[in-house]
């Protein structure tokens, strides 16, 4: 089923069961559904529209796990629409709204969704705190030995971002390394997931080929996807950040021309420095380079020169 015929019969399913007696769960269920498709489209507004029409029906129903959903996803749709603040607010009630609710899984889900955002912000000693915050949690549960240790695996995976992020790279791989052990690992998701830590950290250590291998393999898991706009314009991103540090400047400018023409205004600032950065990069490497053969030729010449006077010498 594609997502625009998924989205389409779900928005048909919603406007017929919120007059019938008794569907109130499934419209709250539906609901939700249809601002995850908005998300993965990157239409944050009917994303955030439908989060908060969710929330207003869990709320009037009494409905816990709906109130719980609803916040995560208002706290997405808001870091999609970089209202951060609000997002923040919005993460932070879903997991005080999970511990009333004694809803463990999903105040597991939201300490994780809010460690992901902080991060984003590059607020990396915040995500770190709110990590172990969330260990914490998961320890009192014995949740590494129960049903709930893909919440382990998530916690694994937010130290291990925050940590490269830090330039604690051996740390950042004994994390990494933890959460590659758990069977949710060799899912479609759970291999994305890692992967994406996996191509930071390679980026950070230097190892553009091994980083580049990576990033095919999250465009494996995401090939055929209609939905997955948001992660695939980060993918071409990341590719073409890796080039310009690989210093493959003609492949980084051609993505990055590609990407620019996607993006809103302040984003094509940012790109266009970048290509500007290359252009200038590519020119002083192309200087260096002349600059370097001109040395080796005068010392060859100069080498060349001393062999021809000592023979010279010799002979007189």
């Amino acid at each position: 089923v594609t997502d625009s015929l998924l989205l389409a019969e779900s928005l048909k399913a919603l406007d017929f069961m919120q007059d019938v007696e008794g569907a109130e769960v499934h419209c709250i269920y539906i609901a939700s559904v249809i601002g995850d498709i908005y998300m993965l489209q990157g239409n944050y507004e009917e994303a955030l529209k439908y989060a908060e029409k969710f929330y207003e029906e869990a709320k009037k129903k009494n409905n816990s796990s709906g109130l719980v959903a609803s916040l995560q996803s208002m706290g997405k749709a808001y870091e999609g629409l970089d209202i951060l603040d609000k997002a923040e607010e919005s993460f932070r009630e879903s997991i005080a709204a999970a511990h009333q609710w004694k809803d463990r899984g999903m105040k597991g889900e939201s300490y994780s969704f809010l460690v992901d955002m902080l991060n984003g912000q590059k607020r990396y000693n915040d995500a770190l705190k709110v990590s172990k915050e969330f260990e914490v949690f998961l320890v009192e549960l014995d949740a590494y030995n129960g049903e709930l240790k893909n919440l382990c695996f998530l916690n694994y995976l937010g130290y291990a971002a925050s940590y490269t992020k830090l330039g604690q790279l051996d740390l950042a791989k004994e994390y990494l390394s933890k959460a590659e052990k758990f069977p949710v690992a060799d899912t479609d998701a759970g291999m994305y997931s890692v992967e994406n830590e996996r191509f930071a950290l390679l980026l950070e250590e230097g190892k553009y080929a091994e980083a580049e291998e990576s990033l095919d393999k999250i465009e494996s898991v995401l090939e055929g996807g209609t939905s997955y706009t948001k992660e695939i314009s980060k993918i071409k991103e990341n590719r073409a950040d890796l080039y310009f540090r690989w210093g493959k400047y003609d492949k980084a400018a051609h993505i990055y021309k590609d990407y620019i023409a996607g993006k809103d205004s302040l984003q094509r600032v940012e790109m266009a420095t970048k290509l500007h950065t290359i252009r200038t990069q590519y020119e002083v490497d192309k200087l260096e380079m002349q600059k370097e053969q001109q040395r080796q030729n005068f010392r060859t010449t100069v080498i060349w020169f001393s062999v021809a006077l000592i023979l010279l010498c010799i002979i007189i």
